[in-house]
């Protein structure tokens, strides 16, 4: 799938990647990336999934997407 298309109709606040890149693997387990992954950095109840940016850039992730929510 493409990333165009998974992130249509979100807010992206910021982007160097290609939208039009087609997406391997979306996960928040950065041992399961494989190129072109997205990972999802979430907030567990042992991990925090920042904790692993630096595992997931080295295992070639080209999105990572940060939980934290706002209310506004």
């Amino acid at each position: 799938m493409r990333l165009s298309e998974l992130i249509d109709g979100l807010n992206v606040l910021d982007s160097n990647v290609n939208p039009d890149m087609d997406v391997s693997l979306i996960t928040s387990d950065s041992r399961e990336i494989i190129p072109l992954s997205i990972f999802f950095a979430v907030k567990g109840s042992k991990n925090d999934g920042l904790n692993f940016v630096s595992d997931a850039i080295s295992r070639d992730a080209v999105v990572f997407l940060d939980r934290e929510v706002r209310q506004i």
